[in-house]
């Protein structure tokens, strides 16, 4: 679920990874490890920290948002 939704927003706001952990003040290694499916369920807190990194509510990083 926030594997497939990540990826597309990244491709969607030209953002990479390593800009990402930047930007979210997080280890790349957790950005990759969501993409990669081997986080499935992250932490509040890491959600909150992507979400507000890429501008977006924590409903559209799930992929709850109505398009």
């Amino acid at each position: 679920m926030y594997k497939n939704n990540l990826k597309k927003i990244l491709k969607s706001k030209n953002i990479s990874q390593s800009e990402l952990s930047r930007m979210a003040n997080i280890p790349r290694t957790n950005v990759v490890a969501i993409i990669n499916g081997q986080i499935k369920n992250p932490t509040i807190g890491l959600m909150i920290k992507i979400a507000d990194a890429l501008k977006i509510s924590l409903d559209e990083f799930r992929g709850d948002k109505d398009d």
